[in-house]
């Protein structure tokens, strides 16, 4: 179970269409609720809503139901309170997740646009913000660096969304395959699973 010092994910409801896992960190224990700093500024969040927590278990990743009891607002970063609802079940299927990399220096090269923010990543895709416009279902070239590997190949865009300054939040799928002339997505897999690892243990380590 969870204790305070200790690193998890959050996902919140209604997050576009896609799952993105935000890291957060327990602060205090107290009759059978937990006090949570949220590690993001721009997370969404309400009293009363339902949401899924996850985090590791003797080496295992898992999953949780949880409802918010109260959010403080008036703390640097988001604070709530919440209680556990049922028992932890598998969470292993990351694939289906996007872990948040905004508070990381991660960038991708988007066509012919250097150093666009990378957002949130999935062993399936990745969102960033760029100035580039590209059509829904268009295929781009994208490269990815991470931990001194260049990964490279072809994506396509399955959503868009005007910002703020000109920039546009795209939502992106690999469409090269494990096995194709691009690594691409073998890149994703890896980056996703040692960002959580990263971020858990970063977490664990602010007490």
């Amino acid at each position: 179970m969870l204790g305070i010092g200790d690193g998890f994910f959050i996902e919140t409801p209604a997050q576009f269409t896609t799952r993105i896992l935000h890291p957060a960190k327990i602060l205090g224990i107290k009759d059978g609720g937990y006090t949570a700093e949220i590690e993001e500024e721009d997370v969404s969040l309400e009293q009363g809503a339902e949401f899924l927590i996850y985090f590791e278990v003797r080496k295992k990743f898992v999953k949780q139901a949880a409802t918010i009891e109260a959010v403080y607002d008036d703390e640097s970063n988001p604070t709530i309170k919440f209680i556990t609802v049922g028992e932890p079940v598998s969470g292993e299927s990351r694939q289906h997740y996007r872990v948040s990399t905004v508070m990381s220096d991660l960038t991708v090269t988007l066509g012919g646009e250097t150093d666009c923010k990378l957002l949130n990543v999935s062993a399936t895709g990745f969102s960033v913000l760029a100035t580039a416009h590209y059509d829904n279902g268009a295929t781009v070239d994208a490269s990815v660096c991470h931990e001194g590997e260049t990964f490279s190949g072809r994506i396509c865009v399955q959503s868009s969304q005007l910002m703020a300054k000109g920039r546009i939040r795209y939502g992106l799928h690999c469409v090269d395959k494990i096995g194709s002339a691009g690594n691409l997505e073998t890149g994703l897999r890896q980056m996703t699973m040692a960002i959580q690892r990263k971020q858990l243990r970063r977490l664990a380590r602010v007490r």
